[in-house]
Parts: C-alpha cells; structure tokens; sequence
C-alpha cells in the first residue's frame, strides 16, 4: 500500500461517514496533504539500491518516518545509489581508500522491516535488538555469516515455493514489497495520536511473510557486501589474527572481553580486556563541543596482574586510543593484540613474567642500571574519563643510577609509604563502563542506538567463565598469569636506603661464592684470627636464622647448628653484636662488607644520619624501622661510626643520655647480626661494651702489613687488566720497592688511602697516553712518578693539617679515643 492508497482510502471514509463535521474532514484531509507534501519532498533525497533506501546523514533523521517499501534504511554522508525511477546505481567495489570508504559507509540504519527485526534477533539470541544502529555497527557485523546461511535457507525455500505456486503474487513480484503493518513506526501510517490508520488485522500467507522475509534478507546481505564490506572483512581477519593496518572506526573489531593485549612502553605490558567502548561519532553535540561529529577516543576497560605482598590480584586500567587519519599499522596502535607480537617477544614475557614470581617473594639480588620513572609509566596510566579513574601511580620522576645490592619486597615496600611507591588499587569494583550518550541516544527525536545487550552479554560471559579474576598465590599461578605481570618490582637500595621500582631486566642473581672461587674476603689485610671468629660468629649465626629466600620445608634441622638461649627472660640476646675498633682506614668497614658477601648475606650499612637524632622517640622508630627490616631480611647490619650513638652518659646532658638508652634498649632485643665500627672507642657507655658479643680491633699498619696491603692493590690490578680492552701496563717490582722506600721515609698511609694512591696514579697514567700522539698503539703505563706525585701531594697536605691540630695519632691518644696499639692483636669475646 503506497501514499496515494492511503490518501484515497481516507477519502473514501470521510465521504462515507455522513455524521462526520465538515470542519473535521477538512482538517483530516489537509493533514493526509501535508503527509503527502513531506513524503514526496522526502523522495527527492532518497535513493534506492539492492532493495534498500539511502539519505544524506543528515537528513536521515527528518525524514526518518517516511521511508516506506524498504527493509533498512540508510544513512550515509554520501548516499550511493539512484533516485527514484532511474536506472539503479551499480554496487561499490570493497576496494579503494581508506577516505572513499568513509566517505560512502553508512553512519547509521534502521531496520524497517519487522519480520526482519524479529528473525535478526532470533539469530543473534538477544532479548530486544534496536532497531536504530551507528557504524561500526557492532552488533550486526560478528553475525554476517549467520544471517548469510539465513538467506540461503530463504532462497531455496521460497524457490520451492515458487515451483508450487508460479502464479502467485509474491512470486511474480519484481521488487521488494512491505506492506506498511509490517513495517516500523512510519508517519505515513499513523495518524495525530500515533495510531495505525492501516488496517491492523491483515493476514499474510505463508508464500507472502517467506518473501518479505526474503527481501529483507537479501537487502541486509547486500548492505554487508557492499556498503560494510570493509568492516565485514576487517572483522574476519581480526578473528583470525591478520590485521595489518587498520582505520580508527574499525578498531572496536580489533579488541573483545578476554583478550589479551600489549602495550607498547615502556616495555611491553600485557592486559586482559574487559570490555570495549567509544571510538564513534557522536549523534549529538557532545558537551563543549560545538560539532556533532566529534570522535570519542576508543576506551579498552581491561586488567593486568600485580602483587599485594600476599596474593596476586588484578588492577583495572583504562587505555585510549585517540582518533588517527588513514590507517595504521597494528603494531604501532599504542596497545594492540598480543597474537600479533613476535614470537620471540612473547616468549620472553612469559620468562618475564616467571621471573617476576621469583623475584617477589622477596629476594636479595643486585641492580644495575636506572630505575622506572613516572614517565615510563605513562602508557599504563588510567585515562581521565569523566573523572571515573583516580591516579594510582606516584612514581619518581628522576631516573637514578643504581648500582649494588636490592632487597625485593612488595609488603615492606607498600607499608614503607615511601614517596615514589604507591600500592595498586587492588579493590576497585569491576563492572561494565557506561558509554557516553552523545553516542547512543538522541533525546529530540527518541531514538536510542544502544547496543548495550550486545556489549553487555559478551562482558558477562568472560567475567563468569575466568577465574583470572580471583586473588592467586604466587605458587599456584598459570601461563595466564605469568603473561599479565608487570614489567618492574619494588626494591629497596641498600646503599641508599631508599625504595624504587626497579625493571625485572635490569635486575641480576648475587654472586655466590663457591669454594675454589675468588673471595675479597682474602684480600683483607687482618690481623691473625680475625678472619676466622668474625666469619665463624656471622655464618654460624646467619645458618641458624633460614634467609628470606629459603623454604621452611626444605630445612634440614641436622643441617642447622644448634641455638643455645642463655638468656634468663625469653627474647632477649639472641642477637650477634660484633664491634670493629681501631683507626681509619685499616680494614673495618671492607671486614663487615666481605664478611656479607662470604656469607651470602645482604650488608645493610646505616649511618647516624639515617637514624634521625632530634628526639630519642625519632631514633627508636627509625632503629625499630631499620632492625625490622634486617632481621626479615637476614641482612648484616652495618652502623658506621657507632660512637655518635653509644658514646658515654653525662650527667646533665638529657638528650644525649636519652639517645644512648634508647639505643642500648633497642640492641637489647635485637636477633639480627649488627656490625659496629669507630675509631673513638674510648668514648663508649660502660653498658654498650657490655652488650657487645665480640670486640676486634684494628691496630695501625706495620710495614709488613702496609707492603701486604700495597701487593693485595697490585694482584687486584692484574687481574683488572685481565677482564680491560685496555690494560694497564706496570712494573710491579718497581712499584713495591717504591712502597718500602715511602714507609722507610716516615710515611703512614692506611689501606683506604693506599687505595686512592693507586686509583690517582691510575688516572695520571691514562692521562699521560691520552696526551701521546693518536698514531701510537700502545696501552697507558703506570709509573712510580705518578705515586710519587701522589706521594708529594698528599705529604703537603698532612704536614699543614699537623701543624695546625697535631697528628691524628697523637689527638686521638690526648682524647682518649683510642691508644695507638695494644699489643700484637686485640681480641674481646
């Protein structure tokens, strides 16, 4: 039934009904004119191929509701097709650029056929499919194939009908045919109060409902293949895992719920997708924006893994993808899909991803290289939308320079509250985001382009069949666990005693050393039996306390030696108090360091600084802090120039008493090894002596032990040339005579400074080859003149620092501090 049916028909009625007013059909029938007037006004713009009707976008919603005899109706910015009695435009080819193609695809349809609708959404199993929906058409295009079969099924069975019944109206029908009680709410059929004028109780025979169905059908495939050929082909490659290069209105396709995908810096992260929305244009103005087509960016709502110091447990990100012109290849999107990563790459991910379940059950290890910045992190930053996600990173922004020994440890760097580590938030609720409105409805007219049943159901569907979802001990993780886990740790410095996030690249096992290895340990120059009782004390002390590596379950108790309490209240001295006494530079703080390393214990060096000292409450937490983490640690506990805190009580001065009571306390409960050193022994408490378990001291070098010194200096460059592109050339005979003639001149230098000697002479060697021409091949050479510039600069100094305060040995005697020796060696047990 066409326009001119329905304006006769209402003729024929108002002539017919004699009690009507006259004024009333007047009314009536300039009303049914105007519908005439804007239906044939509407006809100039529409064109009509495959069975289907076309319009300018933006006329698309005007004359909405006078689009009649099709199945869909289209809206694109240039409509394809023919107008009306004109010979039908021939079908776009699925090539061409990326600008033809989204010059002609549609922007939105409707679905106008009922008995369409209604077996559409049969196919797709949902409850109540729109009728009204916008590129990408996300709904439709996953179930091309479906509806492709559908048709199938129609033609053969229509053509059998048409077999049985070559008469018959719908078989002899050369066009698409829907009568308009089929059709979706159209003005033509409905009068002021939106009540059907057509008559409601038509039946349709079988042959009649098969062929409108039919026509439907074959008007949706030929949309599919030629206006959304391009979608319906990237859709396919995407299931596959062949995208190369991709326009930005076809990356919804690219992403669904479970996926895993990687962002690309500051080192691949891979991310579970949740959920997929935005990139579309906007059906209305958007708020702030004046224009009605701005683009929203692509959100993917997705996780990836992180530890808590107990379980692993997933932490939502929202990443964006901003509207890009052309296409772009998948690789260079910001985050794409894992599959499409090289293989190579995902295997060491997973590596990645195993090391990470090593390192944060909290191990020692080494650290070499800058830590992880703030901007590092950037590409895994939540994206502001609407405010709906917090910060969650306060990193550094400076890159340091880390060098030495880390602790990994998630619950103490969390607990630190340091600044630059923030725990993950852990408890943020999952759910499907909202997508904007300006996207899925239009208020004025009442349409709604939601597709949320759709989106919604493919979300659901993952959240109830994953149980990646659930916190998991790092024991009982999967593949699919190792792949989400972050590229950087927490560790805490021990040299600068400070927390960081620290790449898991950059992150190296401790050399342990086995026995025929090179110890330092043997490089020290030590009084006889020191070596052996600290080692023993510490190694004895360290095997009876398991580290923070070791599995209880694996000890063997036969393998522990015994701990003997011989303390009368429980708890108390179970701690290895050593104290290193004697004057700078002979060897205390290289015997704690060696002692560490032989031991396969972090050293964990302190200084006053570290410990505050306004107030004696400051001291005893940042002593408590640093205690507690040695002992969870299995560290060796260094504090430097102990005597600032165990210096002897004056009557009168509170602060200082209260500082040296405060810290003999605190040792009091200590189970840790804590390794003291000074060179002011003469000012301890008479308590701190008592306390301490093993006294050692560090007597000034006599010539023998200077020389030993000077030698050990000598194999260590050795074996530095071994492992240098560049040797140092030297002679060695020349270099220890040089030494005993220095020593028989009066000169006392201590290892430290015999050290410095030879790191300055090294560096005026490398000067002097810089200086030579280019030409010479030859490798720098180290000679006496250079000690003996170092010599000469050194005596001058030492001459005016006496002559203005007396030599150190002689303070150090007049203070009471130390006594120069005390006989051959100096043991306290």
């Amino acid at each position: 039934m066409g326009i001119e049916d329905l304006v006769s028909a209402e003729s024929i009625d108002s002539v017919d009904d004699s009690d009507s007013d006259l004024s009333q059909r007047t009314s009536d029938r300039r009303r049914l004119n105007d519908k005439k007037r804007k239906y044939e006004e509407a006809c100039k713009h529409f064109r009509y191929r495959g069975g289907l009707t076309y319009i300018a976008n933006d006329l698309w919603t005007k004359y909405r509701r006078y689009a009649i005899d099709t199945p869909i109706y289209v809206g694109a910015r240039n409509p394809p097709g023919a107008a009306a009695g004109s010979e039908e435009a021939q079908p776009n080819s699925a090539d061409g650029s990326a600008t033809e193609k989204t010059e002609t695809r549609p922007f939105r349809i409707r679905l106008m056929s009922e008995p369409l609708h209604s077996e559409m959404q049969d196919i797709m199993g949902l409850k109540a499919l729109n009728y009204d929906h916008v590129a990408p058409f996300r709904a439709i295009i996953p179930y091309e194939q479906k509806f492709r079969a559908r048709l199938k099924a129609l033609e053969e069975q229509f053509a059998e009908l048409a077999g049985n019944h070559p008469e018959a109206l719908m078989v002899t029908l050369t066009r698409p045919w829907l009568p308009l009680e089929l059709a979706y709410h159209t003005e033509i059929a409905t009068d002021y109060f939106g009540t059907l004028t057509v008559a409601s109780d038509t039946t349709y025979g079988y042959i009649d409902l098969t062929r409108i169905l039919l026509d439907g059908f074959r008007a949706l495939v030929f949309l599919l293949d030629n206006d959304l050929a391009d979608l319906v082909r990237t859709y396919h490659q995407a299931q596959q895992g062949v995208v190369e290069s991709i326009e930005f209105h076809q990356l919804w396709y690219l992403f669904w719920p479970g996926q895993e995908i990687v962002t690309a810096e500051p080192d691949y992260q891979v991310l579970r997708v949740l959920s997929v929305s935005g990139g579309r244009m906007s059906v209305v103005p958007r708020k702030n924006e004046s224009s009605r087509t701005t683009v929203s960016n692509l959100l993917i709502n997705c996780f990836h893994f992180d530890y808590d110091g107990q379980f692993v447990r997933p932490v939502l990100r929202m990443l964006s993808i901003v509207l890009y012109p052309g296409e772009r290849p998948v690789t260079a999107l910001e985050v794409f899909p894992l599959q499409y990563l090289e293989s190579s790459e995902r295997l060491r991910i997973l590596h990645r991803g195993q090391r990470f379940s090593e390192l944060a059950r909290g191990t020692h290890r080494r650290y070499k290289g800058l830590n992880m910045t703030t901007h590092e992190f950037r590409k895994l930053e939540e994206v502001r939308v609407r405010n709906f996600l917090p910060n969650t990173h306060r990193l550094t922004t400076r890159a340091l320079k880390i060098d030495g020994d880390v602790i990994i440890d998630f619950e103490m760097a969390f607990r630190s509250q340091s600044q630059g580590i923030c725990p993950p938030e852990f408890n943020r609720t999952i759910q499907l985001i909202d997508e904007d409105e300006a996207e899925t409805n239009d208020p004025a007219s009442g349409i709604s382009y939601d597709g949320e049943e759709f989106r919604a159901r493919a979300y659901l569907e993952f959240i109830g069949e994953t149980t990646l979802l659930e916190p998991c001990h790092l024991r009982f993780m999967e593949k699919d666990h190792l792949f989400l886990l972050p590229a950087r740790v927490f560790g805490y410095v021990l040299l600068s005693r400070r927390w960081y996030p620290l790449s898991i690249d950059l992150v190296t096992e401790v050399h342990t050393i086995e026995e025929g290895d090179y110890d330092a340990f043997d490089d020290l120059v030590l009084p006889k039996r020191h070596r052996n009782i600290i080692r023993a004390l510490v190694k004895t002390h360290a095997r009876a306390k398991p580290s923070m590596e070791a599995d209880p379950l694996d000890a063997d108790p036969l393998d522990l030696p015994v701990r003997r309490d011989f303390d009368i209240v429980r708890g108390k001295g179970k701690g290895l108090i050593i104290l290193l006494h004697g004057a700078p530079g002979v060897g205390k703080t290289s015997t704690a360091e060696c002692v560490a390393a032989h031991t396969g214990r972090p050293l964990f060096p302190i200084t006053c600084g570290d410990l505050g000292g306004t107030t004696a409450q400051e001291v005893e937490q940042n002593l408590e802090k640093f205690f507690d983490m040695a002992m969870k640690w299995g560290c060796v506990l260094l504090l430097d120039e102990a005597d600032v805190f165990l210096g002897e009580r004056i009557q009168g001065n509170l602060q200082q008493n209260s500082l040296v009571s405060v810290f003999l306390r605190v040792l009091e409960y200590y189970s840790g090894v804590l390794i003291l050193t000074t060179n002011r022994v003469g000012q301890f408490d008479e308590a701190a002596t008592s306390r301490i378990h093993c006294a050692l001291y560090y007597p000034p070098f006599s010539k023998k032990r200077a020389l030993e010194v000077w030698q050990k200096n000598v194999d260590r460059l050795k074996r530095t040339n071994e492992a240098s592109n560049v040797p140092l050339r030297f002679n060695e005979k020349k270099i220890m005579k040089f030494a005993e003639k220095q020593w028989d001149a009066g000169s006392r230098w201590n290892g430290r400074q015999i050290k410095n000697a030879f790191q300055t002479a090294a560096a005026l060697a490398d000067w002097d080859h810089l200086k030579k021409p280019r030409d010479e091949e030859s490798t720098p050479e180290l000679r006496v003149k250079h000690f003996e510039a170092v010599v000469e600069t050194s005596n001058h100094f030492e001459s005016y620092l006496t002559a203005v305060r007396k030599s150190d040995r002689e303070r150090a005697r007049t203070n009471l501090l130390r006594k120069g020796r005390c006989g051959p060696e100096s043991t306290r047990l």
